[in-house]
């Protein structure tokens, strides 16, 4: 007899304190898991079974390093059939066969944390809806809420560092926001004195809503009436209440995660209707919101213990009592996988996942039990009876999340490892940091700017300063085909600074019967997101715009907002000398004076700090000043202005040798702000507000920036280069 753990090795390191571990054995019976050595005063043992040589046991960590012992017993994990939702053990024999695994739980705290959050009415009773026989056994109120929302969030968080780690991408997963408190992980726990122990555990941020039970029962906000007038108004409820709330939400504060929980959505069993109940993902600026209802929260399981039977529960459910939400919630079990798993998906959502082909962001979490069992009970959806894990250790279908949602957690700032920051090839996506703002002039400094696209025959030449880890080709709403640019530390080749996108290399990536439809194209980088809605229509329209001289160029992607009435000048910016920037709260129009020898001598500057930048792919991290004061500008010299001449302006003239090699815009609804760089590395401070993102303008390489196009109206509302 032997026992074989296949999906962790001795001495690794995790980020969860709750674990999945898979493995076999050469003959039936059960897995006794003892925690922590031997100690049982800390974790009592849990018993897995074991089904076609096959188990799969959960394992709770301590802080630091933990002993875990696989033992072999004869024995049978028994249910009482009239309360399916905890089981008994019964050992008939011991064994000798162990197999040890000595494991690290490391927190990494310093991860940006999802929120998880409770919203109650300001009149609420407290309760969630419940059967009968559930409320029998362990009632419905708010305290019992609270440890299946805990502990429901830590099993998103246990499944998501399995398919992590499976994937190749270490040992990471989610983080949730901590506290050190009393909670009971373990029956044992809770059974001392009725309070659990003192330990890091999710913290439940409990929101009392301005609004009474009644408005938030009001059908017109349930997201399933088809004749509701306001079935988004929970989403906006949540965020509002949130912002009102305070504490990680205020005013001022980074932007922030939640994952929050209407405690007092309920099924009407007259309008057939889930009431208080939305499920969203999604957010704003300052917040990333996943919003779901109560209504599956009684068969949520409250202590460890209880994961299992709950998984395996197949007490049928009556509409009389509860919700049987899109008709897939017939037994127990089918409800606690589909509300849990449709939690996911919307936090999903929030982390930036579209829908997929497969996995979590399809509908594929009715299978998210199998992640977690050997034995799967009778389903009501399928009317299929008890079925066993194959010998092989696998589900004919079993829930993922999609790799490509996999490749977007890995440049999340909730997801990361220590080690990443040993890897210049890994770039977070700067959004999820949470950081904080930081100064105007001082967000121009490193790997900035969403990516940018220049159409060339037959294609598109994307750039972006930020790094490029992801293009993907969407057909019919979905992606069909993707191009990876993974970190060097998890076998990618690194982040990519420009692509050349060929359409016909692109089709030939889409399966066959995807191919000659309209192909979404999006590129993703560590400072946002480069769409091309149609990209066989954009490789054949006409981009290009005829300049004096017979100069024939090519625009590039428009930053800011389309008006009417076009603007275009022309001017190369091989000979320009200098700039005059007119600027205030927002970008009002640049000058840029033109010489045909060497530039006019220059009154002494004074520079700023030194600061580092990243320069062109080719070049190496070089030393870059700030511009602080402007020289006077020759009178006679000849300009091409773009925009509008104003009374504030300031002037940044070129030194012998310099040219103009990049553009940095803020930009949103409108062009707030510019900062101008050089060859050598110099930058102008930030001339504008303080609106809006980043996004970097400069030529594609070979070619040079032969003028300017875009819109004006009060200000500059829309620009971009002409290059050629």
């Amino acid at each position: 007899m032997s026992i074989n753990i296949t999906n962790y090795q001795q001495n690794e390191t995790v980020s969860c304190p709750l674990v999945l571990v898979k493995g076999t054995c050469t003959t039936s019976g059960l897995i006794r898991v003892i925690h922590h050595g031997l100690d049982q005063n800390k974790f009592p043992a849990q018993y897995f079974s074991v089904d076609n040589g096959c188990f799969r046991a959960l394992v709770h960590l301590e802080g630091g390093e933990n002993t875990v012992y696989f033992q072999l017993v004869d024995g049978e994990i028994r249910t009482d059939e009239t309360y399916r939702a905890t089981a008994s053990v019964v050992v008939h024999r011991e064994s000798n066969t162990f197999a040890p695994l000595k494991i690290h739980y490391v927190p990494v705290v310093q991860n940006k944390p999802i929120h998880v959050c409770m919203i109650v009415a300001k009149d609420s009773p407290l309760v969630f809806d419940t059967p009968g026989y559930k409320k029998a056994k362990e009632g419905n109120g708010f305290d019992l809420a609270v440890r299946k929302l805990r502990l429901g969030c830590r099993l998103m968080q246990t499944y998501t560092l399995e398919e992590m780690r499976a994937n190749g991408f270490g040992n990471r997963t989610f983080a949730f926001a901590e506290e050190w408190t009393c909670s009971s992980l373990s029956k044992q726990d809770f059974d001392k004195n009725g309070e659990g122990r003192a330990h890091m555990d999710i913290k439940v941020h409990v929101i009392t809503s301005r609004k009474t039970l009644a408005e938030l029962r009001d059908p017109n906000m349930a997201q399933q009436n088809p004749k509701g007038s306001n079935t988004g108004g929970l989403f906006s409820h949540a965020l509002d209440e949130l912002k009102h709330y305070g504490g990680p939400f205020e005013e001022g504060h980074r932007t922030a995660q939640a994952a929050v929980m209407y405690l007092d959505a309920t099924w009407d069993t007259q309008l057939q209707l889930i009431l208080a109940h939305a499920a969203l993902g999604g957010g704003d600026d300052r917040i990333s919101l996943a919003i779901f209802g109560s209504q599956g929260l009684h068969l949520w399981p409250s202590f460890v213990e209880d994961i299992i039977p709950a998984f395996q529960d197949d007490t049928r459910l009556s509409i009389t009592e509860v919700a049987n939400d899109c008709n897939q919630c017939g037994t127990s079990w089918e409800t606690f996988t589909l509300s849990m798993g449709a939690f996911m998906h919307e936090i999903g959502h929030s982390l930036g996942s579209p829908h997929q082909e497969s996995g979590v962001m399809l509908r594929d979490y009715i299978f998210l039990q199998r992640s977690f069992c050997t034995r799967e009970t009778y389903c009501e959806r399928t009317k299929a009876g008890e079925s066993l894990i194959g010998r092989d250790g696998k589900w004919p279908n079993e829930c993922h999340w999609h790799r490509l949602d996999l490749i977007r957690y890995l440049h999340h700032g909730s997801l990361g490892l220590p080690t990443d920051a040993y890897d210049p090839s890994f770039q977070k996506r700067t959004k999820t940091l949470g950081n904080g703002a930081k100064p105007v002039d001082q967000i121009y400094t490193g790997v900035q700017g969403q990516p940018l696209g220049f159409h060339v025959s037959q294609g598109c030449i994307v750039k972006s300063t930020s790094g490029i880890y992801l293009v993907e080709m969407d057909v019919d709403g979905l992606a069909r085909a993707w191009i990876e640019y993974l970190p060097k530390t998890v076998g990618g080749p690194g982040q990519q600074y420009d692509l050349l996108l060929n359409y016909e290399e692109l089709q030939r990536r889409i399966p066959e019967r995807f191919r000659n439809k309209k192909m979404h194209v999006r590129v993703l980088s560590g400072c946002g997101d480069f769409n091309i809605d149609d990209f066989e229509k954009y490789c054949h329209e006409d981009s290009t715009v005829r300049l004096g001289g017979g100069v024939v160029g090519y625009k590039s992607t428009l930053l800011g907002r389309l008006l009417e009435h076009e603007v275009v000048a022309q001017v190369d910016m091989n000979l320009v000398i200098g700039a005059r920037v007119y600027h205030g709260r927002a970008l009002d129009g640049i000058r840029f004076f033109v010489g045909a020898g060497a530039p006019p001598a220059l009154p002494p500057r004074n520079y700023g700090e030194k600061q580092g930048f990243l320069g062109k792919v080719t070049q190496k991290l070089k030393d870059v000043k700030l511009e602080s004061q402007s020289p006077q500008v020759p009178v006679h010299s000849d300009s091409v202005l773009f925009g509008k001449e104003t009374k504030d302006y300031t002037d940044f003239m070129l030194n012998p040798g310099e040219r103009f090699s990049r553009f940095h815009f803020r930009n949103g609804g409108w062009v707030d702000a510019v900062v101008l760089e050089t060859t050598s590395g110099r930058r102008s401070a930030n001339l504008g507000g303080g609106g809006g993102h980043v996004t970097t303008l400069e030529a594609p390489p070979g070619l040079s920036i032969q003028g300017w196009y875009g819109f004006m109206d009060r200000w500059v509302y829309g620009i971009g280069i002409v290059y050629g």
